[in-house]
């Protein structure tokens, strides 16, 4: 039963995600309302289980939050990229 909850929690990610691009969003709505319920910390409890598959599915879903998280950070209008001389183009 929790390896299917977890699963669910992958799902769950990955549609907020196709939501997040379907609607322009900024960030996957979806991933903020796991961590308003407290999944960050329900996951990271589970990372400690005595199952090690249940382990790993904790792991691989707190990853993805967490790359969903790092794919914001770039999104707040911050310009970086690079000219064609190498510079990050600040002055």
């Amino acid at each position: 039963m929790l390896r299917g909850s977890l699963n669910a929690v992958h799902n769950f990610l990955r549609v907020g995600a196709q939501v997040q691009a379907r609607d322009g969003l900024p960030h996957n709505p979806y991933r903020n309302l796991l961590q308003q319920a407290d999944g960050v910390v329900r996951l990271s409890q589970l990372t400690h289980h005595a199952d090690e598959n249940i382990r790993t599915l904790s792991v691989e879903a707190m990853e993805a939050m967490m790359i969903e998280e790092d794919t914001d950070v770039g999104s707040e209008g911050t310009d970086t990229t690079k000219t064609s001389d190498g510079e990050d183009g600040s002055e």
